[in-house]
């Protein structure tokens, strides 16, 4: 496997990497668990209510944190020298993109089961006891 002049892996002689690739694949992967745990994190947070509710917005030292780790996930995805250190090679936007993609299905699933649960709960409440 050869080096391209960007630095990024490709096919025999240079090229552009795909989404199949080994080395690309696993890049993905990785970001992918680190998207699902800032997406834990910010789910975690209360276990009833908004997934994303304003008690959220007012953590300064939560988002400060969760910033803090996905700056260092681009910087160890995207900067040559953390690559070495790292294992990783660049992505492209679109590929980001999909690893965001996939790691908001948590809060979307965590979002759609509060709202489940919260009108279950809400019926049974309603409910004449017997």
């Amino acid at each position: 496997m050869s080096v391209s002049s960007s630095g990024s892996r490709g096919r025999a002689g240079g090229g552009v990497r795909h989404l199949t690739d080994t080395a690309t694949a696993a890049t993905m992967a990785f970001t992918m668990f680190v998207l699902f745990q800032l997406c834990n994190a910010l789910a975690a947070r209360s276990e009833d209510g908004p997934v994303l509710g304003r008690h959220q917005l007012r953590n300064r030292t939560l988002w400060i944190c969760l910033a803090a780790v996905l700056t260092l996930q681009v910087v160890a995805v995207q900067a040559p020298v953390a690559q070495g250190i790292f294992d990783t090679v660049a992505l492209s936007p679109t590929q980001w993109a999909i690893c965001l993609a996939t790691a908001l299905t948590v809060l979307l699933t965590e979002h759609g089961w509060r709202a489940a649960h919260t009108r279950h709960d809400r019926r049974a409440a309603r409910r004449p006891t017997p």
